[in-house]
């Protein structure tokens, strides 16, 4: 760290990063020669006269490939391992595209770090501009740092133009990859998963068909339920009906018999004793109020009778009517 906090020595190594060349020692170029292999797939191949069970060294498989040309992959004997034969299938005539997809995507990730990377000095560069020049006023021999922001701004350019190279030859290269393994074109997908939603279909139709007839079915014992329940319910409302004309007429009966007693007159036994008379009235106002309670039940059990038979009728009516069951 320098004296305002920043790291001069990371800010110039990010700033001045050599342009690739031939002899450039970096992994992971395609310019490289196809026997540097990453490596992830180091444990690729077993060096001949070895058992493919035992193990292989990281060094013994590195040098075995630096031995190797890719061109020779495809004409020995498929041995088992992570790569690349974990399917039972011989796969080792992709291994060199395999190879120089690898090393074109991990060309293509390192300089989208550094992008990253220098993306954020940048921002914190021009965040800080102010407070760095009055640090330059004071100290003239760093005065050199003026020109970061700009040196960075360049090679944020060169990358961009890099990253969108290298990702037009990623997809090339998964472009041959695709012939080679012979995969079938975006087109076969989208026809067999429009096939299966056919034969979805079908297979939907029929349920909704079964489906609605059992529905319909059901709708139907329904229905009948209710009229036979409607038909019980207007037999026992007929019944309170009868049941409270008669309990009126009882009521009526006793309140002339009450007034008769109570006017004098004689009645069946002829007896005009006056303590039995007010017996006699206490009796019938008695059996009046119950009269009275049962009739104001039975009234409550119409009403309730007369709500079911209505609610039964009506939602008849709406299973008879399709437009009311589609609202």
């Amino acid at each position: 760290m320098d004296g305002d906090g920043t790291n001069q020595s990371a800010l110039n190594a990010s700033v001045t990063h050599p342009q690739p060349t031939a002899n450039d020692p970096r992994p992971y170029r395609l310019s490289q020669p196809a026997a540097n292999f990453p490596p992830i797939l180091q444990h690729a191949t077993v060096p001949p006269g070895q058992n493919s069970n035992s193990t292989v060294s990281v060094e013994q498989s590195t040098r075995q490939v630096a031995r190797d040309d890719a061109s020779s992959y495809g004409t020995g004997p498929v041995t088992p391992g992570p790569f690349p034969n974990s399917t039972g299938y011989d796969l080792s005539h992709i291994v060199p595209d395999l190879f120089q997809l690898n090393q074109a995507s991990c060309s293509l990730h390192s300089k989208k770090l550094e992008k990253k990377t220098l993306e954020a000095e940048l921002a914190w560069e021009l965040k800080n501009q102010e407070r760095a020049k009055s640090v330059w006023s004071q100290h003239p021999s760093m005065s050199s740092l003026i020109s970061t922001v700009p040196q960075i701004i360049d090679r944020l350019s060169i990358l961009d133009a890099e990253i969108e190279r290298e990702e037009i030859a990623c997809q090339e290269l998964m472009g041959s990859l695709q012939k080679t393994l012979r995969l079938p074109p975006p087109s076969f997908w989208s026809d067999t998963v429009a096939k299966i939603e056919a034969g979805f279909g079908e297979k939907l139709k029929a349920e909704s068909a079964a489906q609605e007839d059992r529905i319909t079915k059901k709708m139907q014992d329904e229905m009948k339920k209710m009229q036979t329940d409607t038909k019980k319910a207007q037999t026992e409302m007929r019944k309170a009906q009868a049941e409270t004309k008669k309990m009126q007429a009882e009521i009526k009966k006793t309140l002339e018999e009450k007034e008769a007693i109570l006017n004098g007159t004689s009645n069946a036994s002829g007896e005009n004793d006056t303590s039995d008379l007010r017996e006699r009235v206490e009796k019938m106002d008695e059996e009046l109020k119950k009269v009275r309670e049962t009739v104001e039940y039975q009234s409550g059990t119409h009403k309730g009778i007369r709500k079911q038979v209505f609610d039964l009728q009506l939602w008849q009516a709406k299973m008879e009517d399709p437009e009311s069951q589609a609202n």
